[in-house]
């Protein structure tokens, strides 16, 4: 999971992705589209994360879900229709697939 979020810290450049704040440390945080309890094998998919300040995440995202929503689907239109149908085919990566991942993510934080 640590190098998930390296990678999603370097891909969103350290930036909240709702308000455009460059963030670091705790404020920084990486937050779930589609909850890990919903759907278990999308925790570590980098197309399931992004960048949040404290205040977005805990703010704004988790306190109106319905705005979420329709925020993260206008900015990320395709990554939605992507989990929408990973929740809708019941996907679970495999462990062969998690540790092919990590080398992607490997070879894109150097």
């Amino acid at each position: 999971m640590i190098l998930v979020k390296e990678y999603i810290h370097k891909r969103d450049n350290n930036t909240c992705q709702w308000c455009g704040k460059k963030v670091s440390g705790s404020n920084c945080q990486v937050s779930h589209v589609i909850p890990v309890s919903a759907n278990h094998g999308l925790s570590v998919d980098p197309l399931n994360m992004k960048i949040l300040c404290y205040h977005c995440h805990l703010g704004i995202w988790h306190k109106n879900p319905i705005l979420a929503y329709k925020w993260f689907k206008s900015k990320f239109p395709s990554r939605l229709r992507y989990l929408e149908k990973c929740m809708k085919d019941k996907v679970q990566l495999n462990k062969e697939d998690y540790l092919r991942l990590i080398e992607e993510w490997k070879l894109k934080i150097k």
